[in-house]
Parts: C-alpha cells; structure tokens; sequence
C-alpha cells in the first residue's frame, strides 16, 4: 500500500509540474501593469485600440505593443471591421484568472499596508 500511494504522489507531481510550468509562462506574460489593464477590459468584452487608448490614458504606441504581445501568445484575438481593429480575449478563464488575481491583491495590498 505504501509503494501505490508513493506512485500516485509522484504522477500527481508529475502533472502538477506541467501545470505549474504552464501557469508559470502565462503569469510572465501577465507580469505587466498595462497588459493586466487591458486584459481586465477584454474580459468585459471586445473592445477597439481606440476605446482602451482611452479608458487608460495609454498612447497608442503603448496599447499596440502590449497587444501585440498577447496576440503573439495567443491570448488575445482581432477583428477588423473597415479601419478599425478590435480585441478579444479567446479564453475566458484568463479573464476568471485577471480578476480573481487582481481582487486577492487589492485585498492582500489593503491589510498589508493598513
């Protein structure tokens, strides 16, 4: 009985190392103020360059690179409609993910700092 239960905690370690490696290359991308903005605003819905350069007071440069960066990841998608480009997210569990993450941290920020 031993030897089972040592085996079934190595093979859950074995998975959790995958997930943990996969969680750890998602937060890299994450690990950036304007990204986690944007990111919180796409998991509200679709939204153009426009409307996030100025829901953020961002410069347009700033807003394209970011997206650019999350394209590339493949955490966000476009649609272009005439001149206009629009974002979205194609997994709504990083949606899930940015909000839980940044209420925890206003909530760990405010007793940390009370």
């Amino acid at each position: 009985m031993p030897e089972d239960r040592a085996t079934s905690l190595q093979e859950r370690a074995a998975t959790l190392e995958a997930k943990a490696f996969q969680a750890s290359e998602l937060f890299k991308v994450l690990a950036h103020k304007n990204r986690l903005q944007l990111l919180y605003l796409l998991a509200e819905q679709e939204r153009s360059v426009t409307e996030l350069e100025t829901a953020l007071s961002l410069s347009q440069a700033m807003v394209s690179q970011q997206l650019t960066r999350l394209r590339l990841q493949r955490i966000v998608s476009t649609r272009r409609v005439g001149r206009r480009i629009f974002y979205r997210l194609n997994d709504r569990g990083v949606g899930a993910v940015i909000a839980a993450t940044l209420d925890a941290t206003a909530a760990h920020w405010t007793k940390a700092h009370a």
